[in-house]
């Protein structure tokens, strides 16, 4: 055993199998997203949310999965703890429709 999985990232809101999911060396927020069966038909990719605790204090950061995707950014590290949320696009939802 090298690696332990008592640790989690939750990865919620527009991805295909929203859930808790282990954190190994080196897990990304696409690879959280990927482990989650990718995004969901109505996922907003400019509006992907980590909170996390830092010290206490809740600490919130907006990313652009599309950019990240494209090599645009870098893919950030997850941790322990953290919740990812896919955002939801009502205009794609209402073209759809």
């Amino acid at each position: 055993l090298e690696e332990s999985t008592s640790s989690y990232v939750t990865v919620d809101g527009q991805v295909q199998q929203p859930g808790n999911y282990p954190v190994v060396a080196g897990l990304t927020l696409m690879r959280a997203v990927a482990g989650a069966r990718g995004t969901a038909e109505f996922a907003q990719l400019r509006d992907v949310v980590v909170h996390r605790q830092v010290n206490g204090q809740q600490m919130i950061a907006l990313y652009d999965l599309r950019a990240i995707r494209r090599g645009a950014y870098a893919d950030p590290v997850l941790y322990p703890n953290d919740i990812v949320v896919v955002g939801d696009s009502p205009g794609r939802r209402l073209l759809q429709q």
